[in-house]
């Protein structure tokens, strides 16, 4: 065999060997695009895979929610569908950080999907702050993986304290468990002055509470968005100042609401919202009264005009609701913002003075309360049935939004909300 010969061969055998350990390795497909080529996988486990490359000693690790799929040597696969790779989870997530309320610090509960190409976020948070003392938060992402456990982001995170309210928009970043968020806050504050702020936070995400894989896919997406019917009654409130009777003797009085809701989540964490009707109705007894007294005693108390109070309001809970299949907790924040408002001054029926026959007068149609109030919820609801159920709410007062016209009747009243509500509620989801 020539010189030349014996070049070729030992030439096409190196290629060969070459093009073999090329082709013949294990390949590992990422989520991002990217492939892990001349791999020889060493160790599946359930949350990594370990591998080499080429003639390398060293052992890599990747996680495994990172791989969509190993094409092996052999030509087999292990696939990691994006069904398998979808996982729900739900989190624990602390911030703190500076936004049109100041300075402030929140916990969320989280619910996080993940898929190959892209995750969101939803939560509830309660926090406090530096303007308002205690606030309500609600926080909503759409994301894209990077390489190295990163995420990037873009969120919504609207806030409402005890006397401001702001809608942020940011970018965000996450890497592993920590997150970092920049973003701008536009808000109205009390009497409805607008703001606008930077915001910026930081926080760390605490381990999963829980964490299940969809082996199919969903038959219908409308599991996450349930829309319902209900109605309120209210069973129990705290004294209104200056004010103190609800009455329950006329239909239109007392408060009772019914409107529709939408839960947005699946079936064991869920964001509500809706719009419902209240009616509500007050009297009092004796808004002009008169003592008589003989030699400085008083000896009785004599009214003279009775003045009752009704009005309509449209109430719009901004709710999130945890737990079990059938009994959820729930918390967040109630707007109540008031439509029409009726003051009628009637003369009381005991009176001893004859004004011509006459029982009362004409409505004061009023105009110059706040726009309406702001209450903090916390409650309890049990499905009964698969779409019926029961649910018990406490209500809070925590401030009015805007102000009473200064002079104006409700003004001069020194009217306020009942601090303390109890309701209990009956709905049905479709």
């Amino acid at each position: 065999m020539s010189y030349n010969l014996r070049n070729s061969l030992f030439l096409a055998t190196i290629l060969i060997m070459v093009f073999c350990d090329l082709v013949f390795a294990d390949t590992v497909h990422l989520k991002n695009g990217e492939k892990i080529e001349n791999a020889t996988i060493t160790e599946i486990t359930p949350t990594d895979i370990k591998y080499k490359i080429g003639e390398r000693v060293v052992v890599y690790t990747i996680s495994k929610n990172d791989a969509i799929k190993i094409v092996y040597s052999d030509g087999t696969e292990d696939v990691f569908s994006a069904e398998e790779a979808k996982i729900d989870t739900s989190l624990i997530t602390v911030t703190a950080g500076y936004s049109g309320l100041g300075l402030n610090t929140f916990v969320y509960w989280d619910w996080r999907k993940i898929d190959p190409y892209y995750f969101y976020i939803a939560g509830l948070g309660l926090g406090f702050v530096e303007k308002g003392f205690i606030a309500a938060s609600v926080d909503l992402q759409y994301g894209w993986p990077l390489p190295n456990q990163s995420y990037i982001a873009l969120g919504v995170n609207p806030r409402i304290s005890l006397d401001r309210f702001e809608f942020i928009t940011y970018v965000g970043y996450i890497y592993k468990q920590w997150l970092f968020n920049l973003g701008y806050s536009v808000g109205l504050e009390e009497a409805f002055n607008k703001f606008n702020s930077l915001s910026l936070n930081a926080g760390y995400i605490f381990e999963s509470i829980g964490e299940k894989k969809e082996e199919t896919p969903e038959k219908s997406s409308s599991r996450y968005f349930r829309p319902g019917i209900e109605i309120n009654y209210l069973v129990y409130h705290s004294a209104v100042k200056n004010f103190d009777d609800y009455s329950l003797t006329d239909p239109t009085s007392g408060a009772a609401e019914a409107g529709l809701f939408l839960r947005i989540g699946p079936e064991y964490g869920y964001f509500t919202t809706g719009a419902y009707a209240k009616l509500e109705g007050l009297d009092k007894e004796g808004f002009v009264s008169k003592d008589i007294k003989i030699y400085g005693i008083n000896i009785a108390t004599v009214n003279f005009l009775d003045l009752s109070w009704k009005r309509v309001s449209v109430e719009i809970p901004l709710l999130f609701s945890f737990g079990s299949e059938q009994i959820k907790f729930t918390g967040g924040t109630l707007l109540d913002f008031y439509f029409f408002n009726e003051v009628s001054i009637e003369l009381n029926e005991k009176a001893p003075i004859d004004v011509g026959g006459a029982t009362g007068r004409d409505p004061i149609i009023d105009n110059d309360t706040p726009y309406g109030d702001l209450y903090l919820v916390l409650g309890l609801d049990i499905d009964i049935v698969k779409h019926w159920g029961i649910g018990a709410k406490c209500l809070i007062w925590g401030t009015s939004l805007g102000e009473a016209k200064k002079g104006g009747l409700y003004d001069v009243l020194g009217i306020e909300p009942a601090r303390f509500q109890t309701r209990i509620s009956t709905y049905y989801v479709f």
